[in-house]
């Protein structure tokens, strides 16, 4: 639960279950809260709405999330909206090198909801952006688009499948003909891969986006 400033890095978050935000909640109190998330995987967790993450809030720009070089995947809203992640009203989420792919929603926004209501100021609306990420069903937002900004994002009825080795064994590397090889930023710093017996990290010549991906995933719980 994140009610301030909250930076998760290098870590496996599995397992867990909330009302709001299986993994990760972060929520307004009044005051302005952001959320930081590099270089972590997110999996097998449920919660109501944002099965993996809900950036919740009440006043205007005062929740903010960052998410980059991570992998949200096999996540559940098991009541409402947001398999992956939750965008409420006013949040501002942006999604960097990452795969959001594979989660699950009861009513909509499998891989990633963004709120927003009829007759309601566009104002209140939450914001998604996103630059050389792979969304798999980007049905339920607008802000991330396919092929603009290195994108690849599908839809409810043609999902991309990021072709993860064997995520039933929580394998999350990339298969060599997934399509997010080689189309991560080149450009991005560091460039090093979750060492798959030991969680450490190895460093490995290959695109940013496939070295970055977590690996073999063992269970994990609480947060």
């Amino acid at each position: 639960y994140n009610a301030g400033t909250t930076t998760i890095a290098e870590t496996v978050l599995s397992g867990n279950t909330a009302r709001r935000g299986g993994a990760i909640a972060s929520l307004t109190t009044p005051r302005k809260t952001f959320l930081y998330v590099d270089d972590t995987c997110i999996s097998g967790n449920a919660a109501d709405h944002g099965g993996a993450i809900a950036v919740d809030e009440l006043v205007a720009g005062s929740a903010l999330a960052a998410i980059t070089n991570s992998t949200i995947t096999g996540n559940f809203a098991r009541v409402s909206r947001g398999g992956g992640i939750y965008a409420g009203p006013y949040a501002t989420v942006t999604i960097y090198n990452s795969i959001v792919a594979q989660n699950q929603a009861v009513i909509e926004g499998n891989d990633i909801y963004r709120w927003q209501r009829e007759g309601v100021s566009e104002d209140l609306y939450a914001v998604i952006e996103g630059a050389h990420s792979l969304i798999g069903d980007g049905s339920g937002m607008v802000g991330i688009s396919d092929g603009h900004n290195g994108n690849l994002v599908g839809t409810a009825q043609g999902p991309i499948d990021p072709k993860f080795v064997d995520p039933g064994k929580r394998d999350y590397r990339l298969t060599e003909n997934s399509p997010a090889v080689d189309a991560g930023d080149k450009g991005a710093g560091r460039i090093h891969q979750r060492d798959t017996a030991l969680l450490g990290f190895n460093e490995r010549k290959k695109n940013p986006l496939y070295d970055r991906q977590p690996l073999l995933i063992p269970p994990v719980h609480g947060r």
